[in-house]
């Protein structure tokens, strides 16, 4: 595996997007995040420290979306299998997850979320690969090229979910990891 970020990256990409986040919505009383399972959930709760430090209340819940079985196996169309929200009705409603890959994750989450009635969807993913079938509204950094990805959160399975920084997998690491 070779690190494409370090954790000090991520940590930074988390306090500019608390920063963007601050910026456009300081007068907002209702705000309610919302934490993609499993991948998006360390991201969340490391941009949602420094969303606390700048003044901003907010509640959260989750949802999980069956989108991977295995490094090069995604579940085709992705599906929802747990979801925690209460109506929205006011809130603005901010989606995170962990990677816009393809995009199919971010927009089976947002038109879920669109069911609580939010006044307001926005969608936030630590990493953003250009060519998806859907662009986030704010994403922290970019991988620029056709690559399996893990740490922060990410993992193939449970594995290396808590590397710290992003590490690309060579064909050769996934191989040893899922056997």
């Amino acid at each position: 595996m070779k690190q494409l970020y370090t954790i000090e990256d991520v940590e930074q990409a988390a306090k500019r997007l608390s920063h963007a986040i601050h910026s456009a919505y300081a007068s907002e009383t209702e705000l309610f995040f919302v934490g993609i399972l499993n991948g998006g959930v360390e991201f969340m709760f490391r941009l949602l420290h420094y969303v606390r430090k700048r003044g901003l209340s907010y509640s959260y819940g989750f949802m999980a979306i069956d989108s991977y079985k295995g490094a090069d196996h995604r579940v085709a169309p992705p599906r929802i299998t747990y979801c925690s929200l209460p109506r929205l009705d006011n809130h603005v409603a901010i989606i995170i997850d962990d990677i816009v890959d393809g995009g199919n994750t971010m927009i089976l989450a947002k038109n879920h979320v669109e069911l609580f009635c939010p006044k307001k969807i926005e969608t936030v993913s630590l990493l953003y690969k250009p060519g998806a079938v859907y662009t986030p509204d704010r994403f922290g950094l970019m991988v620029d090229r056709d690559c399996f990805v893990v740490g922060t959160g990410m993992g193939i399975g449970e594995k290396h979910r808590d590397k710290p920084g992003i590490w690309i997998c060579d064909d050769a690491s996934i191989k040893e990891i899922v056997q």
